[in-house]
């Protein structure tokens, strides 16, 4: 039977924890983060405020959103932040939610090969984490010095050691753009692959953002845009590779054993109820699209009369933003959007009308009830998603 989310899981609520300390920021990294420094940047300030911010959420859930589906704690690197830090939002957690609840959902820890010891890893996993997500990213040690790595190929496979020696859910991130042949993340890969056995692999394409070390230095690297460019090439060798090695791509830059596809990455792509807390943190309810203050300041200054920082960005969606977005969101997935959940959502949609816009469009396919890419576009869809994205439009204006 073909894994896919349920309905079931599309109720009640995900959370997402950002912790943006890093030990040294990568040169391919966008994301809000910085070096811990006891005199600026420090764990206590910031944990005091995403403890107050995560109560006052918490606060806020309607009965029928206390489902807990999954938890995230992302970054930066918080494997970097010693363990205790975590146990206050545990039981934060416990007390919004039932045990059961806690223990049943999908529990992410990220963390990156030279931050974790067989010790932090257990204390992890007693505490109430059943999943853990490595930041691995190349095992190729010049890769990982240009990319700007703290670790070593040694320290990520004494990590992978030590994470499935504890973890029975243990996914790894990799990223496809820096070796100068694409081919030669393969069999590097597949080693690793057939030694550790994980369970989830992630591999994205090296994008070079402006803001970064490598955007500033500029160079000839791969464009991710471009079909025929490099990262675009090697997908179809690599996901032919880990189909044979026993993994099913369920999501463009996912790969899983089957049972063990992401359920809090999957209720991003459904354009799921989720929480996201601390500093740049996103978040979706109902209609409802959010996005916290990235200013260190406004952040940890709140206080316990305004626990919920200032939006960066807020928005009530209407029900065409809402489509949009879930369009966008699903054809990501290899099974795309499903139907019968667009035309409950969205009872004034005339769902027959809508769907006669893509049935006869490239590389749209309707089938099973559900709307999904085809064939190289689902791995490649910058321009699959442009072109919903204008069918959708035109379809609502005209």
């Amino acid at each position: 039977m073909a894994d896919q989310i349920t309905e079931d899981l599309l109720e009640g609520i995900s959370l997402y924890f950002h912790v943006p300390f890093c030990q040294k920021k990568c040169h391919y990294c966008d994301f809000l983060s910085f070096p811990v420094d006891p005199k600026i940047y420090d764990f206590y300030p910031y944990f005091d405020a995403l403890y107050r911010e995560c109560e006052a959420r918490l606060a806020k859930l309607q009965n029928g959103s206390k489902m807990l589906h999954s938890l995230y704690v992302g970054g930066g690197t918080p494997s970097l932040v010693p363990v205790e830090y975590y146990s206050k939002l545990w039981t934060l957690l416990h007390r919004y939610f039932s045990s059961e609840a806690c223990v049943s959902a999908e529990n992410t820890f990220e963390a990156n090969p030279e931050s974790v010891t067989i010790e932090s890893l257990k204390a992890l996993r007693s505490m109430g984490f059943n999943r853990i997500s490595l930041g691995i990213q190349s095992l190729n040690p010049q890769v990982l010095e240009r990319m700007g790595r703290v670790h070593t190929v040694k320290t990520a496979f004494q990590a992978a050691g030590f994470a499935k020696t504890v973890f029975e859910n243990v996914n790894c991130d990799f990223i496809v753009g820096y070796e100068a042949n694409p081919y030669d993340i393969l069999d590097p890969l597949l080693r690793f692959i057939r030694i550790f056995q994980p369970e989830h692999l992630s591999v994205y394409p090296l994008e070079i953002h402006p803001d970064t070390v490598l955007g500033k230095e500029g160079g000839d690297w791969p464009n991710v845009t471009a079909k025929d460019s490099y990262p675009g090439s090697v997908f179809l060798p690599l996901q032919d590779l880990l189909r044979s090695e026993g993994y099913r791509h369920y999501e463009v830059s996912s790969y899983a054993r089957p049972g063990c596809f992401s359920i809090h990455n999957l209720r991003y792509w459904n354009n799921a109820d989720y929480l996201g807390m601390g500093l740049s943190a996103g978040g979706h309810i109902k209609t409802t699209r959010y996005v916290n203050t990235s200013e260190w300041e406004k952040y940890v200054c709140a206080n316990d009369d305004c626990a919920i920082p200032e939006p960066s960005y807020y928005s009530e969606n209407d029900t065409i933003d809402e489509i949009r977005e879930t369009l966008f969101m699903g054809f990501r997935t290899a099974e795309g959007i499903d139907l019968n959940r667009l035309a409950r959502s969205h009872p004034m949609l005339d769902i027959r009308s809508f769907l006669n816009q893509f049935c006869h469009e490239e590389p749209f396919v309707i089938q099973n009830n559900r709307l999904r890419l085809e064939g190289e576009s689902f791995f490649y869809n910058y321009e699959a998603l442009e072109k919903a994205m204008d069918i959708c439009d035109r379809y609502f204006t005209e």
